[in-house]
C-alpha cells in the first residue's frame, strides 16, 4: 500500500513501471514501512526501488536510514548500500556499508559493522561502548558477528583505547541473554595480555544470570598461592546464591557459599564455608576441619496494631578462633571477625510509643576462657507523654535485661526513667536557659560481681536535675562573624550510687554538659556540681567556619569516690577538656582534643587529627597519646595520597605503635584509573600474629576491566 500525499505519478506502460514523486509512504507486509521522496515500482519484477534518502521500519522495532534501496515485494526482502544507519529499540545504533533485510524471516545481514551502544548501557555515561566487525547477521533470536572488536572506553581520537576485546566470532543469544566469544584476545593499550578460546557473559539487558564471575588469585604467607573461582546462581527472581571456592596450591581448599532470598515482607541471607584443615599440622597449625555459618533474616511482621513491627534474627558461629582471619573470609552480615554475635530482635512502634525486645549471645574468639556473654531478655520501652508544648518534652522509658557473663557472673535489671527537657527560655539579657530532669527507679539483683551489691534484691530511687545557661556574644563585620558563648551548668543529684570507679568513662566535650554521663542504665552520677565552659566560633563572610574552640571543666561540691577514676569526676575539680579545630579550607583542617589535669601542668590525653590537600597531595594523620589514669595507648596512623594526574595516584598507609615500639602495618599502592579500566599494584606488610595467624607481606596486582570485573594476581610471595 502507498500513501499518496502531494505525490506526482509517471506511468510507463511499455516498461510497466510506476514512478512516484513527492511525499511517498509505503507499507508492506510484516510491519515494514518506508518513507522517501521518489520511488520507482517495477511491476514486472515486483521491485520497489529508490535512490533517495529513505526512512524505514523493518517491523521488528528497528528504525533504519538508507541512501538507497531495492525492495522485493515478492520475497519481502530489501538490499541497500552506501550510508546505512539502524537504531534498535534499546537506542543502540548500527552502521553498515551494505545490508540485506529479509522481512519474512526477520533477518538482517550486513558488512563492515560499526555498532555504537547507548552511552549508559554499561552504567557510565562517560563511556563510548562500541563494536566494529567485518560482518554481522542479526535474527530475532541471535546475532552472529565475524571479526569483532569491542570496548567500552571513551573515544580518544585516533589513540588506541585502554582496552579492547578482539574475537574471531561473537554470538549474541537473545533468548539466553548471553554474549559468547570464540578465540578472544584482550588487548591493553594495543598489547595482547590475555587469550581464551571461549568465554561468555550476560548481555547488557540482563540484571542477573547464572555463570562464573571474575576469578581472582590470592596469596598469603601462611597458605601460599590460591585461585578464587566464584560462580553465581540465579535461582529465581527472588533468590540467588554465590559459590565461592578458594583452591590453594599447597593447602586444602575452602568452599564458601552465600544464599539470598527475598519475599514480600522479608530478606534472608545465609553465608557458610568449610575447610578440611591444614595438610601439615604443627604446634600453631592445629589439626581438624574448620567452618563458619552465618544467617540473618529481616522480617516485616506487618501487624495491624502497630505502625511498624519488625523481627530480625541473626546467627554467627565460627568453629576456630582464627579461621576467619587466616582465610580472609568476607561476609555481608559479619560485623567482626573476633566477636560472634547471635540475636533475636523484635521492634514495635505506634504513634509516640516504641518497644524493642532482644535476646543476644556474644562469643569473644580472642579469649580462652570466659568468652561467652548471654543477654536474654533485653527490652527497651519508650513513650512520649503528653504535656503542654510550652513546658517542653516529657518521656517515659523502661529498660531491663538478664545477663550472664564470665561464666558465673549474673545481673538482672529493671529500670524506669522519667525524663523532662524544657524548652529554651531566652531572657531580656540574651541568656538562654534550659532545665533538664531525670527520675530513675532501679531494681536489680547480682551474683558474683565486684561492682554490684550481690545476692539480694536492690531497689533504688534516684534523680538528677540541671540548669544550663549560655550567653551567645556576637561580633560581626563585612569579613567575618565571631561568636563567643560562655556556658554554665548547675547540676544536683542527691543520694548515693554504686561503685563505678573502674568504669571506662572518659570526660570530653561531647558529654561535658550531659545530665547523666554514665552508660549503665541503672546509675545516675550523684553529687552537686558546677560546669563551666566556653565555645568560640569564627566564620568568614561566606559563612564558612574557619576556627572553633570548646573548653570546659567540672567542679564538684564533694569528692565522689564511686565515680570513674579515668574521668577524674571522682575529684572536686575535674580535668580541663577541650576541642580545637582550624579549617584551612574546605579540603584541609587540623583538629586537637586534649585533657589537661586539674593542676594545669600535665596533659593526660592528646589527640591530633589532620588532613591537608596541597595541589595534588592529600595527607592525613591521627596521633593519640594517653597518660596516667586515662590509659597507655600511644600510636599514630598516617596516610598519603598523591594524585599525579586525573588517572594516576599513589597511596601510602601505616600505623606506628609507640607503646610496643613497633610498626603494625604499612600499605603502599599505585593506581591507574580511567573511564573503563582500573589497574593497581599494592604492597602490604603486617606484623600481627595470633596462634596460626602469622605476620606476612605480599605484592598484588589488580586489574579491573569495566564492565567485566576485577582480576587480582600476586606478584611475589612474602617470607
Amino acid at each position: 500500500m502507498m500513501s499518496l500525499n502531494r505525490t506526482r505519478f509517471n506511468i510507463q506502460k511499455n516498461k510497466e513501471e510506476l514512478l512516484a514523486e513527492g511525499n511517498v509512504f509505503f507499507k508492506g507486509s510484516n510491519g515494514v514501512t518506508m518513507k522517501t521522496e521518489i520511488v520507482l515500482y517495477d511491476k514486472k519484477n515486483q521491485v520497489i526501488k529508490s535512490n533517495k534518502s529513505t526512512k524505514m521500519n523493518d517491523g521488528s522495532g528497528n528504525s533504519i536510514l538508507l541512501d538507497m534501496f531495492h525492495y522485493s515485494t515478492k520475497n519481502k526482502s530489501l538490499r541497500s548500500k552506501g550510508y546505512i544507519e539502524m537504531t534498535d529499540k534499546y537506542e543502540n545504533k548500527y552502521f553498515f556499508d551494505d545490508i540485506f533485510i529479509d522481512a519474512k524471516k526477520k533477518r538482517i545481514a550486513g558488512s563492515n559493522l560499526k555498532l555504537k551502544f547507548k552511552k549508559d548501557t554499561f552504567g557510565n555515561v562517560e563511556n563510548d561502548p562500541r563494536l566494529v566487525a567485518n560482518s554481522a547477521i542479526i535474527t530475532e533470536n541471535n546475532s552472529y558477528i565475524e571479526g569483532g572488536v569491542f570496548t567500552t572506553c571513551r573515544k580518544r581520537g585516533d589513540k588506541c583505547p585502554p582496552w579492547k576485546l578482539v574475537a574471531k566470532k561473537v554470538i549474541h543469544d537473545k533468548e539466553k541473554q548471553t554474549i559468547n566469544y570464540e578465540d578472544a584476545k584482550l588487548y591493553l593499550y594495543g598489547y595482547p595480555v590475555f587469550y581464551t578460546p571461549r568465554f561468555f557473559h550476560p548481555d547488557p539487558t540482563v540484571k542477573r544470570q547464572s555463570g562464573f564471575l571474575v576469578p581472582g588469585v590470592t596469596n598469603s604467607t601462611l597458605l601460599g598461592y590460591g585461585l578464587n573461582l566464584p560462580y553465581y546462581f540465579a535461582l529465581a527472581e527472588n533468590k540467588d546464591a554465590t559459590l565461592n571456592p578458594k583452591i590453594y596450591a599447597d593447602e586444602n581448599p575452602i568452599i564458601q557459599t552465600e544464599y539470598r532470598h527475598v519475599t514480600k515482607n522479608s530478606y534472608s541471607i545465609i553465608d557458610a564455608s568449610y575447610n578440611q584443615g591444614y595438610k601439615k599440622t604443627s604446634d600453631k597449625k592445629t589439626g581438624g576441619s574448620r567452618n563458619h555459618f552465618f544467617a540473618k533474616s529481616d522480617i516485616d511482621l506487618g501487624l495491624e496494631l502497630f505502625d511498624e513491627s519488625k523481627l530480625v534474627m541473626n546467627y554467627q558461629k565460627a568453629s576456630n578462633d582464627t579461621y576467619l582471619k587466616v582465610h580472609d573470609i568476607k561476609s555481608k552480615i559479619m560485623t567482626s571477625n573476633t566477636v560472634m554475635h547471635s540475636s533475636i530482635d523484635m521492634s514495635f512502634s505506634k504513634n509516640n510509643t516504641s518497644m524493642n525486645i532482644n535476646m543476644d549471645v556474644y562469643e569473644d574468639l580472642g579469649k580462652e576462657d570466659e568468652r561467652y556473654e548471654f543477654v536474654a531478655p533485653n527490652y527497651d520501652y519508650q513513650n512520649k507523654l503528653p504535656i503542654s508544648e510550652e513546658l517542653g518534652t516529657f518521656n517515659f522509658q523502661s529498660r531491663g535485661y538478664y545477663k550472664n557473663y564470665e561464666t558465673n557472673k549474673k545481673q538482672t535489671k529493671f529500670v524506669n526513667d522519667f525524663h523532662w527537657i524544657s524548652n529554651d527560655y531566652i531572657g531580656n539579657s540574651g541568656i538562654i536557659t534550659k532545665v533538664e530532669g531525670n527520675l530513675k527507679n532501679s531494681n536489680y539483683r547480682a551474683e558474683n560481681t565486684s561492682d554490684h551489691k550481690n545476692d539480694k534484691n536492690n531497689i533504688e530511687l534516684m534523680g538528677a536535675v540541671s540548669l544550663l545557661s549560655s550567653l551567645p556574644l556576637e561580633k560581626n563585620s563585612e569579613n567575618y562573624k565571631k561568636t563567643l558563648t560562655p556556658k554554665l551548668m548547675i547540676r544536683s543529684a542527691p543520694g548515693h550510687m554504686r561503685n563505678m570507679s573502674d568504669s571506662q568513662l572518659k570526660l570530653g566535650i561531647l558529654n561535658l554538659y550531659t545530665l547523666n554521663k554514665m552508660s549503665d542504665i541503672d546509675v545516675i552520677e550523684t553529687g552537686t556540681s558546677l560546669t563551666l565552659g566556653t565555645d568560640y566560633s569564627h566564620k568568614d563572610k561566606n559563612d564558612f567556619e574557619k576556627f572553633n574552640l570548646s573548653v570546659g571543666q567540672v567542679y564538684n561540691y564533694d569528692d565522689n569516690v564511686a565515680m570513674s577514676t579515668q574521668s577524674t569526676l571522682n575529684e572536686k575539680t575535674s580535668e580541663l577538656v577541650g576541642n580545637v579545630n582550624y579549617y584551612i579550607n574546605e579540603f584541609s583542617k587540623v583538629g586537637y582534643k586534649f585533657s589537661l589535669d586539674n593542676n594545669y601542668s600535665t596533659l593526660n590525653y592528646n589527640e591530633i587529627l589532620g588532613i591537608f590537600k596541597i595541589n595534588k597531595l592529600v595527607t592525613n594523620f591521627e596521633y593519640v597519646e594517653e597518660n596516667n589514669h586515662i590509659g597507655d595507648s600511644h600510636y599514630i596512623n598516617a596516610g598519603l595520597v598523591l594524585e599525579l594526574n586525573k588517572s594516576n595516584s599513589l597511596k601510602f598507609k601505616t600505623r606506628e605503635n609507640f607503646t610496643t615500639d613497633a610498626t603494625e602495618f604499612y600499605n603502599i599502592s599505585y593506581q591507574y584509573e580511567n573511564d573503563c579500566l582500573r589497574a593497581a599494584i599494592e604492597y602490604n606488610k603486617s606484623f600481627y600474629s595470633d596462634n596460626d595467624l602469622e605476620p606476612g607481606e605480599n605484592l598484588m596486582f589488580t586489574l579491573t576491566i569495566i564492565p567485566f570485573g576485577k582480576l587480582s594476581t600476586p606478584v611475589t610471595t612474602g617470607n
